[in-house]
C-alpha cells in the first residue's frame, strides 16, 4: 500500500481529498472521496472494503481508479443498509465532487462485495448502480438475488480461497449468463483469498474494461500543471502573462533568434516579427 501511494504522489495527477464525510447519521457512516481539479463530469466508483477493515485501507485503489479519470469513494459501512445509503448520498452530492450521478459503479472484496453485490441485484429507489465488480465475494446464496435485472459484472474469484468458497462466483456467473445479464468471470488458478493482488495488470484491465464500457470511458484525469497553468493564467494580466512566458522561454536552451518590426509594406502598421531557429532546418511557419 505505501509503495502504490508514494507512486501516486510523485505524479502530477491534480488529485483532491474530501476524507471523512458523513452520509449519515452513524458513526461508522464515513465516506472519503478522490476527487479532480478540473470542472469535468466524470463517473465515480465506490469501494467497498472486507471484514476487519475499512476505508482508509483502500487509498491504492482509489488512487489507481483516479489514474484512470474516475472519481473514487472507499466507504465505511456495517452492512447493505449503509452501501445503499451511501450510494444515494453520493448522487445527491455529485456536483460537489464533479461526479456523473448517472454514471456510478461499486467495487468490492470479500464482505464488501458479497454485501455491493447484493445491493448492486437488489437496490431500493436512488441506489442504482451501472457496474459492479465483486472480488471473492461470491455466494451461492446470492445467486437467488440475480435477475434479467441486475447491472454488468465481473467475478473476480481464487481457485484456493478457503475463506469464500470460489463456487459462489462460478455459480452466480453461470446464473448471469442464464438471465441474460453480461457477466465475466476471472478464476486465478492456486491462489488463494487475498491474492488477487499477484495480477495487477490483469485485474485491473479488467476492472477498467468492465467500467469504461458500461460508465463511459472518463475524461482524462486533472493534472497538477495544467490546473496550476490554467489558474496563473486566469489570475495574470496580458503584460504580466507575456513577461512571465518571455522569461520562461528565455530560461531554456532554445537557439530562438527574432526579426521585430521588419516591414512587409508601405504602411507604418505593416510589420511583423520573425521568431526562427539558429540552424539551417527549412521549417513550416505559423502566422
Amino acid at each position: 500500500k505505501e509503495q502504490f501511494v508514494e507512486q501516486f504522489s510523485e505524479t502530477n495527477l491534480a488529485i483532491k481529498t474530501a476524507l471523512d464525510v458523513s452520509y449519515g447519521t452513524e458513526s461508522v457512516n464515513k465516506i472519503d472521496i478522490y476527487y479532480h481539479g478540473d470542472k469535468a463530469k466524470r463517473p465515480a466508483i465506490m469501494t467497498v472494503h472486507g471484514s476487519g477493515g475499512d476505508k482508509s485501507r483502500q487509498d491504492w485503489l482509489a488512487y489507481e481508479f483516479t489514474s484512470w479519470g474516475y472519481v473514487a469513494a472507499p466507504v465505511n459501512y456495517k452492512g447493505g443498509g449503509d452501501v445503499g445509503k451511501a450510494i444515494k448520498w453520493l448522487k445527491a452530492n455529485a456536483a460537489d465532487y464533479g461526479v456523473d450521478p448517472d454514471n456510478i459503479g461499486v467495487w468490492g472484496f470479500s464482505k464488501g462485495g458479497r454485501v455491493s453485490a447484493a445491493k448492486a441485484m437488489n437496490p431500493k429507489k436512488g441506489e442504482e448502480v451501472k457496474a459492479a465488480v465483486c472480488v471473492s465475494g461470491g455466494t451461492r446464496s446470492a445467486v437467488k438475488l440475480i435477475t434479467a435485472s441486475a447491472p454488468p459484472f465481473l467475478l473476480v474469484t481464487a481457485e484456493a480461497d478457503k475463506n469464500v468458497n470460489p463456487q459462489g462466483s462460478i455459480d452466480m456467473h453461470a446464473k448471469f449468463k442464464k438471465v441474460g445479464v453480461n457477466s465475466e468471470l476471472i478464476l486465478y488458478p492456486g491462489r488463494k483469498h487475498n491474492e488477487y493482488k499477484r495480477h495487477k495488470p490483469h485485474f485491473f484491465a479488467a476492472c477498467k474494461k468492465l467500467y469504461n464500457k458500461y460508465l463511459g470511458t472518463p475524461p482524462a484525469p486533472a493534472l497538477l500543471e495544467t490546473v496550476e497553468e490554467e489558474e496563473e493564467f486566469m489570475d495574470a494580466s496580458e503584460e504580466e502573462f507575456k513577461e512571465q512566458f518571455v522569461e520562461q522561454v528565455s530560461e531554456t536552451n532554445s537557439a530562438i533568434k527574432t526579426a521585430l518590426d521588419v516591414s512587409y509594406g508601405t504602411e507604418s502598421v505593416n510589420k511583423i516579427d520573425i521568431y526562427y531557429h539558429g540552424d539551417k532546418a527549412k521549417r513550416p511557419a505559423i502566422m
